[in-house]
């Protein structure tokens, strides 16, 4: 019979804990400076980071499946805060940019994010996150690739339901004013 586990021992325990208080600590966020949901925020950030991203792209770097970034980048060109542009080298990607609206309600919700402590920049001494930044790169490449094929061809989401409960966003955003910003630590 294996030894137990003992959780707060465990570093993959501790991992879990802190993404879920960062995602929580987002999410209160997002509700007091914008109308933005955390998948929404996701998408933003992911683009805000590298400009012209494919959705695929964007799922590549999210704790996201397909379906939920396609639903939060339809909102988010519905609420005028990204749009889509036609790939040059294929018609059948778009690349997803901010817009000015877009830009504005991201370095809002960054700036909020920064004072409250959710992006983590100064929390740790530059050597600290440099080494811990090391670790992580190294457990997740030991990890292996976040999403394997299915045999249908379908990527299948390691977010295991996690986003299941995200209440639906259907405030609409107002025009008047920027509201809105770090890719939310994965969800375990």
């Amino acid at each position: 019979m294996p030894e137990a586990l003992v959780l707060e021992n465990a570093w993959t325990y501790k991992i879990a804990v802190l993404a879920d208080l960062i995602s929580r600590r987002i999410t209160r966020t997002l509700q007091d400076v914008s109308t933005l949901n955390l998948s929404q925020w996701r998408v933003l950030a992911a683009i805000a980071d590298r400009p012209g991203r494919t959705a695929s792209e964007v799922v590549a770097v999210t704790p996201m499946d397909k379906g939920l970034v396609s639903r939060a980048a339809a909102s988010l060109v519905a609420d005028g805060l990204i749009e889509r542009r036609a790939s040059s080298a294929d018609g059948r990607l778009s690349h997803l940019h901010l817009t000015p609206l877009g830009q504005a309600t991201y370095d809002e919700i960054l700036a909020a994010l920064d004072q409250n402590g959710s992006t983590g920049r100064g929390r740790l001494s530059a050597a600290r996150e440099k080494a811990l930044l090391s670790d992580l790169s190294a457990l997740i490449e030991a990890y292996g690739p976040r999403r394997r094929p299915r045999s249908g061809g379908e990527a299948p989401s390691h977010t295991a339901g996690a986003n299941t409960n995200e209440p639906a966003n259907d405030k609409r955003r107002s025009r008047e004013g920027p509201a809105q910003a770090i890719i939310s630590s994965a969800t375990p």
